[in-house]
């Protein structure tokens, strides 16, 4: 895959923002040209691959699209070549000469790709999580953020007692296309760290390889590469399954 910096001025990408539901709202803007000045701000500022596109707007333009959420997961696709790169983060700054922009951000960690071995699908659909062996019982209603084919994180009150190694069942349905998903899994969680909204957020880890898990995030990307590549206004058929 090429690196997002390495895009030309004026170069078109289509970008997707998933919230709390698989609705996708989609936007279209253009690759603005990087001085010498600009590009080291940005690299005094951030570690990441990234490439300065015109302000991204609502549909009607009326208003300058807000990305500055963790409840918000961005794609993106590149026209031209074909290139689509996922968790994306997007942000609004003003630089000396490119002005007011969008920063499109893609982690270039080696830690980052090794720790990203699986694609991470953005899901933000209710689920549930229960607690189990030594930890204090507790389940309640989470907000499901992502699901790869090693793990899977999610949003929950700062007061669920769950962290660090302990284990957990997660459980979420997917009916946000024509075939229905339905997921159980045992993990153990890796990461706990807060979220904007006052929340935190748990990172865990699969206990065991589920065939279904690898099917619904191959479909699911497919879907979206495929959602990504019709320019925006065009009606999109609903995906089926049979396509692939």
């Amino acid at each position: 895959m090429a690196n997002l910096a390495d895009l030309a001025a004026g170069q078109s990408i289509r970008v997707a923002v998933y919230g709390k539901n698989h609705t996708g709202i989609f936007f279209e803007t253009t690759v603005v040209a990087q001085s010498m000045r600009d590009r080291e701000i940005l690299r005094a500022n951030t570690n990441q691959d990234v490439v300065l596109v015109e302000l991204i707007h609502t549909e009607d333009r009326s208003n300058i699209v807000n990305f500055e959420s963790d409840l918000v997961r961005c794609e993106v696709l590149v026209p031209s070549s074909g290139e689509f790169y996922n968790d994306i983060r997007v942000r609004r700054i003003f630089l000396p000469d490119a002005g007011d922009v969008h920063v499109v951000m893609c982690p270039i960690s080696e830690t980052f790709v090794n720790r990203r071995k699986f694609f991470r699908l953005w899901v933000g659909v209710a689920g549930t999580a229960t607690t189990t062996g030594l930890v204090e019982f507790a389940q309640e209603t989470v907000t499901i953020r992502d699901v790869s084919a090693g793990g899977v994180g999610f949003f929950c009150r700062r007061g669920f007692p769950a962290d660090v190694g302990d284990t957990l069942v997660v459980t979420f349905a997917d009916t946000s296309s024509k075939k229905s998903f339905w997921f159980s899994l045992t993990c153990v969680v890796v990461r706990a760290q807060g979220a904007d909204r006052g929340d935190k957020v748990l990172g865990c880890r699969l206990l065991h390889e589920h065939e279904e898990v690898h099917d619904y995030v191959h479909k699911k990307q497919l879907d979206r590469i495929r959602r990504l590549s019709v320019a925006p206004g065009e009606d999109v058929e609903d995906f089926d399954d049979d396509e692939i």
